[in-house]
């Protein structure tokens, strides 16, 4: 897997067809505008690695280089996860559920619809920056909080892309507690 940027999807789609010699390769995150992963067999991702980086001066960064994470070949993956997704003792959910694989809210996933979301999750495309709009068009004061260390998330939500409301913890010690802090200090500046 390799995240690559700045380069459009329709740009790094040609990319895509053009390494279909060196093995399977796909966009296995939509994650802005500008910001893409490609995820599949080793030759075909270090093809694209070429590509971008030659011809499109796009930093086409390794970020695993063991698991096509979110592509085909995962597929037998998910297919080994389901029978254990399957017998977990889920309940009903209370609340609707925006999958990432979808970028669409399901109102009352049930408990079989969750189960093959998650098992699709796995091997096929995140479609964060679809699921992002669906969310700032839904809730347009939402606020967004990248709970962690790191600040990958936040980046992506650049003002360039979507003007929404965003936060970060920065944390790298207790998560519950930072997300606490930041959502205490949001909710007193409202």
């Amino acid at each position: 897997m390799a995240s690559v940027f700045p380069i459009e999807l329709t740009e790094l789609q040609e990319v895509v067809a053009r390494t279909r010699d060196s093995g399977l390769l796909e966009i296995a995150n939509l994650n802005s505008p500008q910001q893409h992963v490609i995820s599949g067999e080793r030759a075909a991702v270090e093809a694209a690695r070429t590509i971008l980086e030659r011809e499109y001066m796009v930093d086409a960064v390794i970020i695993e280089s063991r698991i096509p994470m979110h592509s085909s070949r995962f597929r037998p993956v998910a297919d080994l996860l389901r029978p254990t997704l399957a017998a977990a003792p889920w309940r009903p959910s209370r609340r609707p559920y925006l999958p990432n694989v979808l970028a669409e809210i399901v109102p009352s996933p049930t408990p079989a619809l969750l189960v093959d979301l998650l098992c699709r999750h796995v091997h096929q495309p995140v479609r964060w920056r679809a699921s992002i709009d669906v969310l700032a068009d839904r809730y347009p004061d939402a606020t967004f909080v990248e709970v962690g260390p790191r600040s990958v998330l936040y980046n992506l939500l650049s003002p360039r892309w979507r003007r929404v409301h965003r936060d970060k913890t920065d944390s790298v010690g207790d998560l519950a507690a930072a997300f606490a802090a930041t959502a205490a200090r949001l909710r007193d500046a409202a």
